[in-house]
């Protein structure tokens, strides 16, 4: 993450149980990207796999590079 950014806002869905001690994969996309007032926001999917499925999406809101310094 650029220096400065903010995290806002985060949403969590449980899709399954992961089994103790579980691999997972992770994989993060830009799901949003939007100025609005003059600050930069991105919205980040990022999703935890097992071998099998899914079992857990993360969805995080970013003011992007607030700091000015």
């Amino acid at each position: 993450m650029k220096q400065g950014s903010i995290h806002a806002r985060q949403t969590m869905t449980v899709h399954g149980p992961a089994a103790v001690g579980a691999t997972l994969d992770v994989e993060v996309r830009v799901a949003e990207k939007y100025e609005r007032a003059g600050r930069r926001h991105v919205v980040l999917e990022i999703v935890f796999s097992d071998a099998e499925r899914p079992v857990c999406t993360s969805t995080g809101s970013y003011l992007w590079g607030y700091a000015t310094r």
